[in-house]
Formats: C-alpha cells, structure tokens, sequence
C-alpha cells in the first residue's frame, strides 16, 4: 500500500527546501552587520581650496584599536573622498597632508546612512629655504637659486652682493668665512649695507607663483649673467631671511669626496 504518490512526495520535498532556504536567509538577515557610507571633501581653511592626495583615516571609537579596523583613503584631485560598507557605530575621522591637517573629530553613523563630511584643513607653521643647485657657475651662465617655503604674501625680495675680495684678504670679512662653511643658508645678515666686504650689485622683487593647492611652493629664480666674482645672494620674505652664495669665473673645478674626506681636485678652463 502507498501512502504517498510520487508526485507528493516532489511537492513536499520542494516546501522544505523553500522552508530551509527562508530559515537561513532570515537568519543571515538577523545577524547581518548594519552599514552606512561616508563621504566628503577635504579643503585647506587658509585658502578653501581642495587638497588633492590627503590621507584621511577613519578610527573606531574605542580602545584599543586593531590595526585592520582602520580606514584609509586619500583624496583625489578634486579633494574628495568615500568610505563604502561602514559598519554602523561611533568614530573618529583624521586627515593630514603636506602641510595641512584636521584635529580628530568624532561622528557616529546609522544604518544605511550616507553621511557627508566637509573637513576644513588647518594650516600647519610658515618656512622658507633657500636651495642653491650648484655654487659655481661660469661668467656665460646664468646663476639660479630655489625659493621653497610656504609662507604668506606674494612676493620675495632677493638681493644678490659682490663680495670684495681685497676687503677680506684685509681682514675685514665680517661673516663671509661663516656663510661658506653653512651649507644651509641660515646667516643672518641683519643690516648688509653695514658689512665691509660686500657690495650691492643687484635687487630683484620676485612674484611667487609656483604655489601647490596648498600654498607650497617650489621656485626656481634667474640671477642673470654675471662677471666673473664671489657672490652673496640674501632672500627676505614674510619677515625670513635666508642666506647663500656662489662664485662665478672661467675655470672649472672638479671635487670629489671619499667617504669624508677629500678625494681629489682637477682644475681646466673650459672653451667658450
């Protein structure tokens, strides 16, 4: 005697399978973790500009943090940024840059909330450097040096000083010998009118226009050709002074050195 077809026994087997499949997917659905998504844009605040390559992270409110719960992010060229699958709680958000940078602030995100952010950036302290690419030059080349800083206003005073050798083989140096033995620029020559062993020989106002989206700049300025001579060129801007030289002639010379000592030197006039 059957007391099922084999008909009902496909139909029962089919209502258990759709039974099965609701339990697991309503389970999956209990236990699903709860997200949301974060998006923004990060500006600097001096100048509202957006900040292209900003790192912004996204801590979990809690400690300690695991390493692996961080999120990290960088802007892109428009300053923007997105944090997709959030799981739903309290965090803090951070983003740094080159010079700029955003004290943490504390968020919380909902379920399937799309939370936007607008981080205005602080900036960070104002520099100035003085890069010289190379010291000596010959009386055909045109001497160069690099402003690279971030600091306020438009423009930066360079003054370039003929040192007069006579003076300093007299004794009256003043703070030459100093300033060829720091590579780094940072003599202060508060009055150069007063110092014996230089002469004004040229000014120049420069414009700074080779500012990033952050205000940093990186530029390169043109001393012009010079006769052949040792050279003092003082770069003013912001209430900074910075400090180089350079000596211009006919002869090249050739230096080496060997961990820190001296190599060897070879001395030749170039032909024009």
């Amino acid at each position: 005697m059957r007391l099922f077809s084999r008909g009902a026994l496909n139909r029962w087997a089919v209502l258990l399978a759709v039974f099965w499949c609701l339990a697991v997917l309503s389970f999956a659905i209990a236990h699903e973790t709860p997200v949301g998504t974060i998006e923004g844009r990060v500006t600097a605040a001096d100048t509202g500009r957006a900040i292209p390559g900003t790192l912004v992270s996204l801590v979990p409110a809690k400690s300690p943090v695991p390493e692996n719960e961080i999120k990290r992010v960088q802007t892109d060229e428009e300053g923007r940024f997105r944090f997709d699958a959030v799981p739903a709680g309290d965090y803090k958000i951070e983003a740094c840059s080159r010079i700029h940078s955003y004290s943490p602030a504390k968020i919380a995100l909902r379920e399937g909330e799309l939370k936007h952010l607008d981080l205005a950036l602080t900036p960070g302290p104002y520099y100035f450097n003085l890069y010289n690419p190379q010291h000596t030059f010959l009386s055909r080349e045109k001497p160069q040096v690099v402003l690279d800083g971030f600091t306020p206003g438009d423009y930066a005073v360079v003054d370039v000083y003929r040192v007069n050798t006579d003076k300093v083989f007299a004794g009256r140096a003043g703070f030459i010998y100093q300033l060829l033995m720091n590579p780094w620029g940072e003599i202060a020559v508060k009055d150069p009118a007063k110092e014996p062993a230089i002469e004004a020989c040229k000014s120049l106002e420069v414009k700074i226009t080779a500012r990033d989206n952050e205000g940093v700049y990186h530029q390169q300025v043109e001393l012009g050709r010079q006769q052949p001579g040792i050279y003092v060129v003082i770069v003013s801007t912001a209430g900074m002074q910075r400090t180089s030289w350079f000596a211009v002639g006919d002869v090249g010379l050739v230096t080496k050195e060997s961990g820190g000592g001296f190599a060897g030197l070879r001395g030749g006039t170039r032909e024009r």
